[in-house]
């Protein structure tokens, strides 16, 4: 998440230099596609599951492998920084860096096989467990199924890997709402979802069109890849690439 500076966080104090930066990413590129390999290339015939918050609020058995899996390659890669996890991980560090893990970002896609789905990793400065008492200063999303890589630091921008390709994201030119092609997604609560569906429905004829993919991310990268806009709606907060950093988070 993009965000203004936290309230009470010096972060000038305790923000990487360029060249930890640089490291921090390389680091979160490198957990996202192991964990990535691991979801595709070992995903069984029926993937098992359970529900969380609702019953439409899944957690499946690749989603705590992929999340182990991350924990480990952290840990041994980074051993002083703590570890926040998606499904339950929690790992207090001894340095000013956290790691921000969504094993698998879009899980009823997954279970379904569809392939809009993610592994996001990023690395803060401040307490990740605290609302709005950290800054996010790298991280990856890599859509396994796709092969595609998102990836920014603070001060660098945010860029798309693909196979050998290698281009810079920008956000899209768009400043209408009329021309704008809309992400979103809506809650797990049914109620929640009732009234997003009716904002859905009052703004659908007065933009170009709307896209739920599923998962946040997707509105993330899409957004700084210029293939949407994102929309805030009834506390579904989806966040615009602001060139320091780009969808790679650990929650939704």
């Amino acid at each position: 998440m993009c965000s203004s500076r936290p309230r009470g966080l010096d972060t000038d104090a305790i923000l990487p230099s360029g060249d930890e930066l640089d490291r921090l990413l390389d680091v979160a590129c490198q957990v996202a596609l192991v964990c990535g390999r691991l979801i595709v290339e070992d995903r069984p015939a029926r993937v098992e599951f359970t529900t969380k918050s609702t019953e439409v609020d899944v957690v499946t058995v690749m989603d705590r492998r992929s999340e182990e899996l991350a924990h480990a390659a952290l840990r041994r890669l980074r051993p002083d920084d703590g570890i926040v996890g998606e499904e339950g991980l929690d790992h207090r560090g001894t340095g000013p860096i956290s790691w921000l893990v969504d094993p698998i970002d879009g899980t009823v896609n997954y279970l379904y096989d569809h392939g809009h789905y993610a592994v996001s990793v990023a690395a803060v400065v401040g307490d990740p467990r605290v609302d709005g008492g950290f800054w996010p200063v790298a991280g990856a999303v890599l859509n396994p199924a796709l092969g595609d890589l998102y990836r920014a630091r603070r001060g660098g921008g945010a860029e798309l890997v693909r196979g050998d390709v290698t281009r810079l994201l920008r956000a899209t030119p768009a400043t209408g709402l009329g021309l704008s092609l809309v992400g979103t997604g809506f809650s797990y609560d049914p109620g929640t979802r009732g009234r997003q569906g009716e904002a859905v429905a009052r703004l659908l004829p007065q933009v170009r069109d709307i896209r739920r993919l599923g998962g946040d991310d997707r509105v993330d990268r899409g957004a700084g890849a210029g293939a949407v806009s994102p929309l805030q709606s009834h506390g579904e907060r989806f966040r615009r690439d602001c060139g320091e950093c780009d969808g790679a988070r650990g929650g939704g």
